[in-house]
């Protein structure tokens, strides 16, 4: 970096932190107007973050089809639960651990072992247990009392 270049930096309001500052500040504005229904705010919002999304559900799902699909049920989580984020961090930050989420369920689902479906017209082991008038209950009193 040439001595001009590292002057103009330590500028106060330029360099790393005015541009960090200047960032926060537009995200800041477009997520309130998100908050207030401006869906054109959450998609610039989610443009800015889709690449690191993307790439975190890309190292979790190691497969890029499957990190697509994280990536969207991500951004159906994050306009679904908005009005929650609080800003506490930046907004990929808080889409970052969502996807993150949502890519442990869906590994999580797609190592569960999927129930067996019987054949059609085949009962299952457990049937239904019809009381008669000489089976107790728990009290020792009967189902159907004789009158």
């Amino acid at each position: 970096m040439n001595a001009q270049n590292f002057k103009n930096r330590n500028r106060r309001g330029t360099g790393w932190a005015g541009e960090r500052l200047t960032i926060a500040k537009e995200e800041y504005a477009f997520l309130a107007a998100a908050k207030g229904g401006d869906s054109a705010a959450f998609e610039t919002l989610c443009k800015q973050s889709a690449n690191t999304v993307f790439q975190v559900a890309r190292r979790v799902m190691r497969n890029k089809e499957d990190a697509e699909d994280v990536v969207q049920e991500s951004f159906q989580q994050a306009f679904i639960h908005l009005k929650s984020f609080h800003g506490d961090s930046r907004f990929s930050t808080w889409l970052s651990r969502i996807a993150i989420n949502a890519a442990l369920m869906k590994l999580r689902s797609m190592t569960r072992p999927k129930p067996k479906s019987r054949p059609p017209g085949r009962k299952s082991k457990t049937t239904a247990r019809i009381p008669n008038s000489s089976t107790p209950n728990r009290n020792g009193s009967e189902f159907f009392p004789t009158p």
